[in-house]
């Protein structure tokens, strides 16, 4: 996967997981590849018009805790990977390694969606930062080894998506994200004015708000359904993740 934006920084890992709901939510509609805006382009979406979500049973949230707390560590003991933490930065190996999870569990809709996921932070009304994974209009060289793009897991029947390589986008601008998160899924369908939240004609699909004081990030998840993945070596090679996903099913 390609991020858009400031390069990778060190600094401290966040807690690993959160389960969250979006409540106010901004976002410049005008983004561009270079990272400009316009300064009258920002739609406010408050409080109010609060997005409808499905409530959790009380086994999804156990297999997001098996999946936060136990998946990454059972990837770095891998005798094929190239490193403990590849799987930290590999979204398409560790997308389909949850989907397929949750279908052992009995989540059988769980599916996988490429997405372009947007990330900013904000103090006192000014942006400290931004950064992009997976911007459809990233035309910038790439080793045949990466993706261009970002991939999630998806369960349709609890209206959740599931993130688990957000760890490569941690930046000291929101040291509040973690690298693995689930939150819900949001439905626009009953307000299509209220909510038009296209950008690069994309949709968005999820989002949260991690706010403390004056200080506020976001994460906004778009739908990205024409960027392919299924030609991917992790893709492909199912062997990488099986031997995961059975541990998995004991742990859970």
């Amino acid at each position: 996967m390609i991020l858009c934006g400031l390069p990778p920084r060190g600094g401290t890992a966040p807690p690993a997981v959160i389960v969250a709901s979006p409540s106010r939510l901004t976002i410049d509609t005008t983004l561009s590849r270079e990272g400009t805006s316009s300064k009258t382009s920002a739609r406010r979406l408050r409080s109010g018009g609060t997005a409808r979500w499905s409530p959790f049973s009380m086994m999804l949230p156990k297999a997001i805790t098996v999946v936060s707390e136990h998946m990454h560590s059972l990837f770095a003991v891998e005798p094929w990977i190239v490193r403990a933490d590849k799987s930290k930065e590999s979204c398409i190996l560790c997308s389909l390694t949850v989907r397929d999870f949750l279908h052992e569990i009995g989540f059988t809709d769980a599916t996988v969606r490429s997405v372009a996921t947007y990330v900013d932070a904000q103090h006192n009304g000014e942006r400290l930062s931004r950064l992009i994974i997976g911007h459809p209009e990233d035309d910038r060289p790439v080793k045949t080894t990466r993706w261009r793009g970002y991939m999630v897991c998806v369960v349709p029947s609890h209206n959740m998506l599931i993130d688990t390589t957000l760890y490569q986008a941690q930046r000291p601008a929101w040291p509040e994200l973690p690298g693995t998160v689930a939150v819900p899924l949001i439905d626009f369908s009953d307000r299509p004015r209220r909510w038009p939240f296209v950008w690069c004609g994309l949709q968005a699909i999820s989002a949260v708000v991690m706010q403390r004081e004056d200080h506020f990030a976001r994460v906004i998840w778009f739908d990205r359904p024409m960027n392919s993945w299924r030609h991917e070596a992790d893709a492909r090679n199912t062997s990488r993740r099986s031997n995961v996903v059975r541990q998995l099913v004991r742990l859970y």
